[in-house]
């Protein structure tokens, strides 16, 4: 082996490949391979970056527990050999997890902690990602006033950068907080536009998440039966694309369901969900009202 940290990193790159692409057996056998070499040659700061990355395939597949352990022992890493941006990434990656296990206020106090190190760092892109992230942890906790002051600032910072991705999160959030507080043409703008944009950059998993966020705006628009085709169309394109909900996720999506099936009866809800799961996605995202917008 000439040079071992190539090997470690040619691995690591073909882990994050086979992760897009959903291939996350792959991805946990490259980034394990990846870890062991750095290990052998005690490279310190790719061991943290491997550890994050079997993180993030742990939480794909919803071991969280698994994840979070990772995350502990990458960020335990990077601190002892003064990462600060290794500190920071993984602050975010632990408040991730917190969120997802229904510990907003932890979450929040990870994400607080990772902003002021990126803001004294000056990485743009991942200050807009933990502004998002502190209005989910917002929106979680039920302050919808201050998850609309997070989800504007990420919006900002990402306008700022043309970082369409993160204003797709930023939009996305944007229109849950709209809907929490009942204003359903404002829930539907933003939701559209991150709707728009995530087809328009090819962002599946994000389109899935607005197809299903869509849902629930429309059951609450009074449209039931487009309500059930659109979350059986996201559904639908989660199973294509192996993408898990998160146990938070679930429970939303449990609970939209439960009420809509009480609504139509089992019969109406069985044949719509079996006309939303057969929609391939362009269709869906016309049912949603998405629109194309211009690649910039």
């Amino acid at each position: 082996m000439d040079d071992p940290a190539g090997v470690a990193q040619c691995k690591s790159e073909l882990g994050l490949v086979a992760h897009s692409e959903g291939d996350f057996d792959n991805a946990w056998r490259h980034h394990s391979e990846s870890l062991s070499v750095r290990q052998q040659i005690g490279d310190e700061r790719g061991i943290a970056s491997s550890l994050v990355n079997l993180g993030a395939v742990a939480m794909e597949r919803g071991d969280y527990a698994q994840a979070e352990q990772l995350y502990r022992e990458s960020h335990a890493i990077s601190a002892a050999i003064g990462d600060r941006p290794g500190v920071a990434l993984a602050l975010n990656n632990l408040g991730d997890v917190a969120t997802v296990l229904g510990r907003p206020a932890e979450a929040k106090d990870c994400y607080e902690a990772g902003l002021a190190l990126q803001r004294e760092l000056g990485d743009q892109g991942q200050i807009a990602i933990l502004l998002n992230n502190l209005g989910e942890a917002a929106l979680a906790s039920g302050d919808l006033a201050e998850a609309e002051d997070w989800f504007q600032q990420c919006h900002a910072a990402a306008d700022s950068a043309g970082n369409r991705w993160l204003n797709a999160y930023a939009h996305a959030g944007l229109g849950h907080v709209a809907l929490a507080a009942g204003d359903l043409a404002g829930a539907r703008r933003h939701q559209e536009e991150s709707l728009a944009l995530r087809e328009a950059i090819g962002d599946s998993a994000g389109v899935a998440a607005s197809l299903r966020s869509m849902a629930a705006l429309m059951h609450a628009e009074g449209s039931p039966e487009e309500a059930v085709t659109l979350l059986a169309a996201a559904a639908a394109e989660r199973e294509r694309r192996q993408i898990a909900l998160r146990p938070d996720e679930l429970r939303q999506h449990e609970a939209l369901r439960g009420e809509l099936s009480a609504l139509l009866g089992a019969a109406d809800f069985d044949e719509c969900w079996i006309h939303g799961h057969d929609l391939d996605v362009a269709a869906a995202v016309r049912l949603a009202g998405g629109r194309a917008v211009a690649v910039a």
